[in-house]
C-alpha cells in the first residue's frame, strides 16, 4: 500500500483559501509554531505564530551547528535572531504576527 504524503501547512492553507483571492504569507521554518489565521477589517488573513515555539525551533537549529558551544549560547543566538529577523521584519500588511500566551514570554 502506498504511503500517503502529509500536506504541508502551505498546501493546507492554499486548499482552504482556494475559493477566495486571498493568500497568506508564511515563514517556512516556523511551520510547527503556526497557531492560526488572524483577520482585521478590510485585510486578508494574517498568519499567527507562537513566539515561544518559534524560539524553541531556532534553538534546536542552532544546537545542530557544531560550532555552537552550549545550549545557553544557542538560546542567546535564537532570541537575537528571532527579535531582529522575525519580529523585527516588515514585509507589508500581510507580515505574520507573533503572539505570546503568557506575560513571561514577552
Amino acid at each position: 500500500m502506498a504511503k500517503v504524503k502529509k500536506k504541508t501547512l502551505k498546501e493546507k492553507l492554499n486548499d482552504y483559501l482556494q475559493d477566495s483571492e486571498e493568500s497568506v504569507m508564511l515563514y517556512d521554518n516556523y511551520e510547527d509554531a503556526f497557531v492560526g489565521l488572524g483577520y482585521q477589517q478590510y485585510k486578508g488573513p494574517i498568519a499567527i505564530y507562537d513566539a515561544k515555539k518559534c524560539v524553541e525551533i531556532l534553538i534546536e537549529e542552532y544546537m545542530l551547528d557544531p560550532d555552537c558551544e552550549s545550549r545557553e549560547r544557542a538560546e542567546e543566538m535564537a532570541v537575537e535572531y528571532f527579535e531582529y529577523n522575525s519580529v523585527g521584519a516588515w514585509y507589508g500588511e500581510g507580515t505574520p504576527i507573533f503572539m505570546s500566551s503568557t506575560k513571561e514570554d514577552l
